[in-house]
């Protein structure tokens, strides 16, 4: 049986192809019991390689399925890349021991120069909303409302039904008011990439949780880009990869700060 068959929600068979994968795990110590809440984001540019990346951690398809739909990911338009490198998808996967239920989840754009906008060309399925949640989320998940924290580089997403062990899939779309880009990279925005002026600052993830109190971590730090927006070549993939290596407890009602996150870049070549 091959992927298409396997994956019962996937649409086409001939999507975009991932550009950097990232996985971020942390768990919360709830305040009266052992069991714990934890969250684990990743960010592509396709919602159907976050599924398959899901579908792969659940057991739900093999390893070679997962390398079979990456290749045939990997041939597309350049400009087609681009935008999708600018307007990435996320997942938030619940993936506490406990009934703990994510209610929202905070993404902070701490790069100077960079905001969250609603879509840049007519198509693009925005329609003014500020993220759009993929039907390859999980049954029952829904994103309730997604509007401006502080200001317009700060994103606040409400969810609902985003149970324990519950996925939601969501596209966000990054600006860069006055720069030269108009489809800024978000590895440029979000995970610190240099693209010529140095290592940036890297954007901050808070998830929420319904019992438990918040986390708060930071993506990890993407490699050096040669200039922003240019495409790798064909067939030639950055995976990074980030596990906790330790939580500071806070008192309750404040937030659980992830400390010395790393990251593992791998290069893939075919």
């Amino acid at each position: 049986m091959n992927i298409a068959h396997r994956m019962h929600r996937q649409t086409r068979t001939h999507q975009l192809k991932i550009i950097c994968t990232v996985v971020l795990a942390v768990s919360s110590v709830t305040s009266s019991a052992s069991a714990q809440s934890g969250s684990q984001f990743e960010i592509a540019e396709t919602a159907l390689l976050l599924e398959a990346s899901l579908m792969l951690q659940r057991g739900e398809i093999q390893q070679s399925d997962f390398d079979q739909l990456l290749m045939a990911e990997s041939c597309k338009n350049p400009a087609e890349r681009l935008q999708n490198r600018n307007r990435p998808w996320m997942m938030v996967w619940n993936t506490s021991d406990n009934d703990d239920e994510i209610t929202s989840v905070e993404i902070d754009l701490t790069e100077p120069g960079f905001e969250f906008g609603d879509g840049d060309v007519i198509g693009d399925g925005f329609d003014g909303f500020l993220s759009m949640l993929s039907g390859r989320s999980d049954d029952g998940v829904s994103l309730d409302s997604a509007t401006y924290g502080a200001d317009n580089s700060v994103l606040e997403l409400a969810f609902s039904g985003l149970a324990a062990g519950s996925a939601a899939i969501f596209q966000i779309d990054i600006d860069e008011p006055g720069g030269s880009m108009m489809f800024p990279d978000y590895r440029e925005a979000m995970l610190g990439a240099d693209t010529g002026s140095g290592p940036g600052n890297l954007a901050l993830l808070t998830t929420n949780f319904s019992v438990a109190d918040s986390t708060t971590q930071l993506f990890p730090r993407a490699g050096a880009l040669s200039t922003s927006g240019i495409t790798e070549g064909y067939h030639n993939q950055t995976i990074v990869v980030v596990t906790p290596s330790g939580m500071i407890p806070e008192p309750t009602s404040l937030l659980l700060l992830l400390s010395g996150v790393t990251g593992l870049t791998v290069m893939r070549r075919r």
